[in-house]
């Protein structure tokens, strides 16, 4: 039986004349007044976060994780890839087996893991040596530097002595980037808050049955115990969290982003929250379209130990900004799994070897296809794919 493990890390211009025309999007004030949070209606409510493509099947449940434990969750797979076709049921996921602890220097009574290798990847331009197991970014303590300048778009006290915003750098957005905004939570209150958070584009009825573009960012929908993703606030303290979401690589469109959180008080010793408020608000996009230089060049490299992948912007430097990561790997029994969130030690290079994706290999059945999406607030998203053969 497999045990598989997922770890838990260009544009097409329309125009048209006459009454049947595509709706063109009209000029938004760069510096609007914010809005205020509003009490989502049953038909209005947002649902968390999905990929524009049809929905992936069920889920099965994630084994219980300690809310107070403060470890990441793992989300785990899903049964088919987004887009693909149906594909056999994957087994069930479990932890992976912990590195064995190295013996501590006498006198010393802590014992530490014996770390990974680090990964090296040979680049078109270069060889870079990439840590095996990056750590990922936790919520900020805010505000920081990088946002403090942002434009506030939506403002309110949702629970007593508890003030959400919700920022932007620019209302104006590429068509086909990411838009990344930031959720942030002051607690005030003389209690512990939970905050979660999320963003969706909102498509009008006649776009639902489009078919999808390969490049869209996929989208693993969150899994897990109750409280698995919340971000904690204690009292008197402020905490920033960022959500993302496609956005159309057509920029004819109006667009209308939906930014949507949930807030609960925490007791003390409680696990999970309580007396939940959601507010969510609807936020009108400028969509411009895209040009040469807000391409992406992503070079993927791939053989029977590792995959390395670096993204570039169109003059071949370092990009701008945040970029993230998502990947599929369909092994030769056609069953796929997926992940996203990959963190990266240099902010443009990532590295995994498959005996960290799965034990054993996905490529020990024979060869596997890897598709690998990488987005950001600056840029087209981008796809690679690459077919690896199996061991000899």
């Amino acid at each position: 039986m497999r045990t598989w493990l997922l770890i838990t890390a260009c544009v097409a211009l329309v125009t048209a004349c006459g009454p049947n025309a595509a709706p063109q999007a009209q000029p938004i004030s760069l510096t609007p007044t914010p809005a205020q949070w509003q009490t989502p209606t049953p038909e209005s409510a947002t649902r968390p976060p999905t990929s524009t493509a049809a929905p992936p099947p069920a889920l099965p449940a994630a084994p219980p994780t300690s809310a107070a434990s403060g470890a990441p969750p793992v989300a785990p797979p899903l049964a088919a890839a987004q887009g693909l076709t149906a594909t056999p049921a994957m087994p069930a996921l479990t932890r992976p087996v912990a590195p064995a602890p190295t013996a501590a220097p006498p006198g010393s009574p802590v014992l530490t893991p014996t770390p990974d290798p680090p990964i090296a990847c040979q680049f078109a331009s270069s060889t870079v040596s990439l840590p095996a197991r990056p750590q990922a970014i936790s919520a900020a303590v805010s505000p920081t530097p990088s946002t403090v300048d942002w434009i506030t778009f939506a403002t309110g006290e949702p629970m007593p002595g508890v003030s959400l915003e919700l920022r932007m750098p620019s209302i104006s957005v590429v068509a086909g980037s990411m838009v990344a905004p930031i959720f942030i939570a002051h607690n005030a209150s003389s209690q512990e808050v939970s905050v979660s958070n999320g963003v969706s584009v909102v498509r009008d009825s006649s776009d639902l049955a489009r078919t999808p573009d390969p490049r869209e960012f996929l989208s693993v929908p969150r899994t897990g115990p109750q409280g698995a993703y919340e971000t904690r606030v204690p009292p008197g303290q402020t905490r920033e969290v960022m959500s993302t979401a496609q956005l159309p690589f057509d920029a004819s469109r109006v667009v209308r982003l939906r930014a949507a959180a949930s807030l609960g008080v925490l007791p003390p010793n409680a696990l999970f929250s309580s007396h939940v408020t959601s507010v969510q608000v609807d936020i009108p996009l400028e969509v411009i379209p895209a040009t040469a230089v807000d391409e992406l060049q992503l070079e993927l490299k791939a053989d029977a130990q590792q995959w390395c992948l670096r993204a570039t912007d169109s003059r071949g430097a370092q990009p701008t900004g945040p970029l993230f990561v998502a990947l599929t790997v369909r092994d030769a029994a056609g069953r796929t799994a997926m992940t996203s969130g990959l963190p990266s030690a240099t902010g443009e290079a990532w590295a995994m070897r498959w005996t960290q994706l799965s034990s054993p290999s996905p490529l020990e059945s024979g060869p596997a296809t890897l598709t690998i999406w990488v987005g950001g607030p600056h840029y087209v998203t981008a796809r690679a794919e690459a077919t690896v053969a199996g061991p000899p």
